[in-house]
């Protein structure tokens, strides 16, 4: 019920900033690039995650972003207020991010700082941020998994058009630099210009990592996942120790 009635909020205020004609500049020669790096020592479990492979991939990234005639707007260990900072900024059309999370979430430093505390920002977090739709693309050069029953993709209520969200559906990456052969994974999530809640349980249903028979329910599913990680990770909800 939850998920419906945050879902219903966020829908009803794309189609408000639409009929409003509230949206960002075009996407174009000189347009602005945020690139999002919200980077949280605590989740790394693999070396092409570090931090040194967040900095080698937005090097990678400014450079192309300024070879093809655009303004990149770095933030390196993007924080909340960064995120906000993007999603408010109207001469910004396009959003690349990379960090930790699945499809509809992405780990964010609460503020400043390699030991700062993370949250988890939401897609309907994302949305309550954006005061206008942007004309650009949302990349999520990050895990695309669908580990919810309820799976938005994270740029829901941030872009005009659904087709120009961008991710891995469905799997876990580590993608370095633009020739990284991962970067084949990060396609258009949809081909329908404007998601409804039917078309996100169709074509984002959740995925079951484990096989679990068929008769154990979604919500039952979930909620032993959610208790496993509780339980067996010391750092869940609170600030991890850097690395």
């Amino acid at each position: 019920m939850r998920n419906r009635t945050t879902f219903r909020r966020a829908e009803a205020k794309v189609h408000a900033l639409k009929a409003a004609g509230e949206f960002s500049l075009r996407d174009g020669p000189g347009a602005k690039v945020a690139v999002l790096m919200p980077f949280v020592a605590g989740l790394v479990q693999d070396q092409r995650d570090d931090y040194a492979s967040f900095e080698s991939d937005a090097q990678a990234l400014v450079a192309h972003i300024e070879a093809n005639d655009r303004e990149p707007v770095l933030h390196m260990r993007a924080t909340v207020a960064d995120f906000e900072s993007a999603m408010t900024d109207p001469t910004i059309p396009t959003v690349i991010l990379r960090g930790f999370g699945n499809l509809s979430a992405i780990s964010t430093p609460r503020e400043a700082g390699p030991d700062a505390p993370y949250t988890v920002l939401e897609w309907s977090h994302l949305a309550a941020m954006a005061d206008h739709l942007k004309l650009g693309k949302f990349v999520m050069r990050s895990c695309g998994g669908m580990t919810r029953i309820f799976n938005p993709p994270l740029g829901y209520g941030v872009v005009a058009s659904h087709r120009d969200i961008l991710a891995p559906v469905g799997l876990a990456i580590s993608v370095v630099g633009l020739d990284d052969p991962v970067n084949d994974f990060i396609r258009p999530v949809t081909e329908t210009e404007q998601l409804t809640r039917e078309d996100i349980l169709s074509q984002f249903p959740l995925q079951r990592l484990r096989d679990v028979p068929e008769f154990i329910p979604d919500s039952v599913y979930v909620g032993a996942r959610a208790l496993h990680f509780l339980f067996s990770d010391p750092y869940a909800g609170r600030p991890r120790p850097t690395r």
